[in-house]
């Protein structure tokens, strides 16, 4: 259909077009070609731009998804992602009452609609008319053009009208279509991605640094299917999803097999992935959920996304082996290898000739003698017995290792006694074998030491499942392992301190003896830095030196246990005459004084948790778990003592949940993030000038201060994302606030974490560009404390931002020690004087003498001086009459919602 000289009064072409278009796509298949249907509205009603936008309720957005421009014309699809939908609201009550939107002349809203104004003012609209986009009868978007060459209101009006009908039926489609390409790379029942999608991504892995793989495997998927239904196989799958997306929120989840899924953690340091696998392990075992998983870190050249993926799978089957050696908590049986079936091989062997074992071991050749050989290879020692006869097998290893005159013995219990040297390790034997028969336990499992037949000491853990007669009232059977522990296992080869399952033992014994003592914890800080400045060996030695420390100052009344890594335990007898601050105090100072003389600059070298008297009630997993978290907050509070209680717990998990909320927002297009402006004022005109660009975030509706969530997000390596995004919001705010005052310039906060991001620069290059927007009107403002942390590169930064024409304004002056230095030391435009400086004017009678100094010298450097934190008369008269330029204070302005800040600038011309 040809175009030129299309009259819009005769509707009998347009229609026979539209019409075509509509029974073309339904009759072959074929997709309405959206960017010719975009340009012949184009054409045909002479305007520069036609575009849809679509409405997202959810996250209360509007969004540009489909632009056709005139020749010379900028597109501004790109621009308009995700804007909030209070931007037209007053066209979103006329769309609902089924009416057009119709401006001649955009000056004519300047005043009644400021927000929607500066949106459109920026993109070169003069006039512009737009109709409701409906899908089964709800308001999916609005159809627009913009700057037609003349308004033919009744006919332009009913062309849209029938164009945004054949949208209707294109958004339907597309969905559809959009909806088969998300079920080609997603899960049916979880919505994570699948195998496919992983296949995919790994293409992808050309550019990835850093990589970190988590193989997971929900072990007894089948089992659960089998004796439960797949209904609760599918519960189980979601919520192994669910959790997954809980600890990784920011990275890709896989589900790749019926009960495998996969993580994969692209460009992730070492150090964060450990972090969050620690939180996994910790998280999977206080849960208790039947989860096995592996993982592995690389950053080799060229990384290879395959190999990464078959070590962390190779690490879960050597873990899921291990799983399946260790009785369920849950049940206190061995855990379950097979698809299906009652929970225990023996279950199987002697009780029923239906189970796939039985079957198995009864249609093949089964050797029960190779079986048994099998299980006593390395230092496991297997037996088994007749509880009721008292009569017991054991395996070769075990009778020759302890000297025993035949395999088949009789009185096994009380003979193994003489192997037990230590009178508190035999008390915990025998007292375990008396809780077994008297509270009809399933699962024994002991960790004690022993000597063998030639005297020689060792530990070992000791554990079998029991079989019970169906009343559960006789013990019928026993089958377990003895098994060698090493050295390592009980006891720290640095600080020789015992170990965390020598803790878990001996708080077990305190218990079961009703006997009292009380608990303090302590963690090292530095040692990253100390490993890697020094080298590990001087680590190791200082180590060496604190446990030395410890002991030397410390009578035997107090224990103490290297947990892991560098967090520590002392259990503290009630014999000790010292309280927990004092002890707490005493500590501190020996490892400091031990950092001094190795020369260790850290200011908190220990981090203290006073846990108290423990409840007995309480299992030792628990009171394990509660001494990981109060450790996790004496890292990041070393200053003082945390003290134990169920309101640090809850504050510390509430703290946790927060971490995975935030990384969600950040993932999830910052949601529930928001900027706000405080306006600065001419110290002059007290006229608005320019404005600070802060950062806001809700967390469960409410609003949390910028001091508790920007460390979250500096912790958590999300600044470089949110920094960007910060970036596009103040060139869009600023290029819009320009509508109404050309010469308004706008402040963004960038941290050192930002700067050390490579693609930051590029990417504030391509905002300015698409944007429109002179870098002069925009003024970056950096903080004295990143200043020496990286000077080299931070005047690198700085100096590629000068080549954008970006001001630069030195924050917080005069808080630091050399403030004067960096005046001369970085190339800044701005100085902002910091409120502190404004509270000690307003108490000094030579106020006005220091204000004049300060603002003298920053003129004499060339620097503009703006003052912030005025609030009051009398600190505003010091400030204007020392000669500052601008001024930012409560006295003028608050931070503003943007909307507010939109009124306030109507509120200027009035």
């Amino acid at each position: 259909m040809s175009k030129e000289g299309l009259n819009l009064k005769d509707t009998s072409p347009i229609t026979e077009y539209l019409g075509k278009l509509l029974w073309d796509s339904l009759t072959d298949g074929s997709n309405i070609n959206i960017d010719d249907l975009m340009k012949f509205l184009g054409e045909i009603c002479r305007c520069e731009r036609t575009y849809v936008f679509e409405i997202d309720y959810g996250n209360g957005t509007i969004s540009n998804t489909y632009e056709w421009c005139a020749d010379g014309i900028i597109p501004q699809q790109e621009l308009l992602q995700n804007e909030s939908i209070s931007v037209v609201d007053y066209w979103i009550e006329m769309f609902k009452q089924k009416k057009p939107i119709i401006i001649p002349d955009v000056e004519t809203i300047k005043a009644e609609y400021p927000q929607m104004y500066a949106t459109l003012k920026p993109q070169d609209i003069h006039s512009l008319i737009s109709v409701p986009i409906y899908l089964h009868k709800k308001l999916v978007g609005f159809l627009g053009i913009d700057n037609p060459e003349s308004l033919w209101e009744e006919e332009l009006i009913s062309l849209l009208y029938r164009i945004g009908a054949l949208f209707s039926y294109v958004i339907r489609h597309r969905n559809l279509e959009e909806r088969v390409e998300y079920d080609k790379y997603h899960d049916p029942l979880t919505l994570a991605l699948n195998k496919k999608a992983l296949e995919l991504d790994f293409k992808k892995s050309e550019v990835w640094k850093q990589l970190g793989i988590v193989y997971c495997d929900l072990s007894e998927l089948k089992t659960t299917n089998d004796e439960h239904g797949f209904e609760e196989g599918d519960v189980m799958i979601c919520r192994c999803n669910d959790f997954l997306k809980e600890i990784f929120n920011t990275y890709s989840i896989y589900r790749i097999a019926g009960e495998r899924f996969v993580v994969v953690c692209v460009d992730i340091n070492s150090a964060y992935f450990e972090e969050l696998i620690s939180q996994f392990e910790g998280e999977i075992n206080k849960r208790k959920y039947r989860m096995v998983f592996g993982s592995y870190w690389t950053n080799e050249f060229p990384l290879n996304p395959y190999e990464a993926l078959a070590e962390a799978e190779s690490i879960l089957r050597k873990n899921k082996a291990i799983y399946f050696s260790k009785p369920d908590p849950r049940s206190g049986k061995i855990r379950d290898r097979r698809a299906g079936g009652s929970d225990n091989f023996l279950d199987n062997f002697n009780d029923t000739h239906t189970s796939l074992l039985y079957r198995f071991i009864e249609n093949n050749y089964f050797s029960l003698d190779v079986f048994f050989k099998s299980m006593a290879m390395g230092e496991n020692y297997p037996y088994f017995g007749d509880l009721q006869k008292d009569a017991w097998y054991l395996s070769d290893s075990m009778k020759e290792n302890w000297g025993f005159e035949n395999n088949v013995v009789h009185d096994l219990l009380n003979r193994w006694k003489k192997f037990i040297p230590y009178k508190e390790d035999l008390e915990l034997y025998e007292n375990d074998i008396e809780e077994l028969l008297k509270l009809k336990k399933n699962v024994h499992d002991l960790i004690y030491r022993v000597v063998d037949k030639s005297g020689e000491e060792f530990w070992i853990r000791c554990f079998g499942y029991i079989k019970w007669d169906d009343a559960g009232e006789k013990p019928l059977f026993f089958c377990g392992h003895v098994s060698r522990l090493n050295h390592a296992f009980d006891t720290d080869p640095i600080t020789n301190f015992p170990r965390e399952k020598a803790a878990m033992r001996d708080i077990s014994t305190i218990f079961y003896n009703k006997k009292k003592a009380f608990f303090l914890c302590f963690r090292l800080n530095g040692f990253g830095e100390i490993n890697e400045i020094r080298g590990r060996n001087i680590g190791n030695n200082l180590l060496k030196d604190i446990a030395t420390g410890l002991l030397k100052n410390f009578d035997s009344n107090i224990q103490f246990y290297r947990l892991d890594g560098l967090r520590f335990l002392l259990m503290v007898s009630e014999k000790c005459e010292k309280g927990a601050k004092e002890i707490s105090k005493e500590i501190k100072k020996i490892i400091g004084d031990l950092y001094s003389e190795y020369n260790l600059p850290i200011r908190y070298p220990c981090g203290v948790g006073i846990l108290g008297e423990l409840d007995s009630n309480m299992s030792v997993i628990e009171i394990m778990t509660d001494v990981s978290s109060v450790l996790d907050i004496a890292k990041n509070k070393p200053e003082i003592d945390i003290i134990y209680s169920e309101q640090t717990l809850s504050d510390h998990r509430e703290q946790k949940q927060m971490v995975l909320e935030i990384g969600r927002d950040v993932a999830n297009n910052m949601n529930n993030f928001r900027v706000v402006m405080q306006p600065i004022v001419s110290s002059k005109t007290h006229q608005i000038v320019g404005g600070e660009m802060l950062l806001r975030w809700k967390y469960l509706g409410q609003n949390i201060s910028p001091m508790i969530f920007v460390p979250i997000l500096e912790k958590n390596n999300l600044m470089p994302t949110v920094g960007k995004w910060i970036f596009k919001q103040a060139a869009k705010l600023c290029k819009r606030i320009n509508s109404y005052l050309p010469d308004f310039y706008l402040d963004f906060n960038v941290s050192y974490y930002q700067i050390k991001d490579e693609t930051l620069l590029p990417y504030m290059e391509k905002i300015l560009k698409d944007y429109g927007i002179d870098g002069n009107r925009l003024v970056m403002e950096l903080t004295e404390t990143h200043y020496n942390d990286d000077p080299v590169k931070l005047l690198e930064f700085v100096e590629s931002c000068k080549r954008m024409n970006i001001r630069m304004a030195l924050d917080d002056f005069g808080v630091g020690y050399s403030s004067l230095e960096m005046l001369l030391k970085y190339p800044a435009d701005i100085v902002k004087l910091d409120r502190s400086i404004m509270k000690k004017m307003s108490d000094s009678s030579d106020s006005k003498i220091f204000m004049e100094t300060i603002v003298s010298a920053c003129h004499n450097f060339d620097k503009l001086v703006c003052v912030e934190g005025v609030e009051t008369e009398a600190e505003l008269k010091i400030v204007t009459e020392a000669g500052c330029d601008t001024i930012q204070g409560f006295y003028f302005y608050k931070p503003l919602e943007i909307q507010d800040v939109y009124n306030s600038l109507v509120n200027l011309d009035k």
